[in-house]
């Protein structure tokens, strides 16, 4: 399902409570523009997990803990499709929606 994050103020115990054993989500899809709210969702993630990229953050860098990744054996990815209007639209409409 669908999270916004401004509107969940514990998105990681929220998204973990969803998941069959409670550990967290089999994929994380995020559009979250802002690198701080993408830090923020990574440990939501369960083990052998994915977290796909589909907004790109200018705004800073995202800090994943390194530990995470690892113990969990979860991926982390960036994902770009199309060409440069396409990720213009994607990056316009995560800003928009504050998503």
């Amino acid at each position: 399902g669908h999270i916004d994050l401004s509107s969940t103020p514990d998105v990681v115990g929220h998204i973990r409570s969803l998941s069959p054993a409670g550990d967290g989500a089999k994929l994380i899809l995020c559009t979250a523009p802002y690198s701080k709210d993408i830090s923020s969702i990574l440990p939501a993630v369960g083990r052998n997990g994915t977290v796909t990229l589909v907004s790109a953050a200018t705004d800073g860098n995202i800090e994943v803990a390194n530990l995470l990744l690892n113990m969990k054996r979860a991926t982390l990815r960036g994902w770009s499709c199309g060409g440069g209007y396409e990720t213009d639209e994607c990056i316009r409409f995560s800003t928009l929606a504050g998503k």
